[in-house]
């Protein structure tokens, strides 16, 4: 998953993890795996490659 990062007024970094997120409600994700290949990655944590 990508970590997704703001900054806000005080200069304070927030790291939020928009896939845990998502899977934590039961969504389904999709996005590139570390060797760059399209993902789906299942909220019981699973994943399966998309060809």
């Amino acid at each position: 998953m990508v970590p997704a990062q703001v900054e806000t007024r005080t200069t304070v970094l927030i790291t939020v993890r928009f896939g845990e997120v998502l899977a934590a409600r039961g969504v389904t994700t999709v996005a590139l795996d570390d060797e760059g290949r399209l993902t789906r990655y299942h909220p019981d944590g699973t994943t399966r490659l998309l060809r």
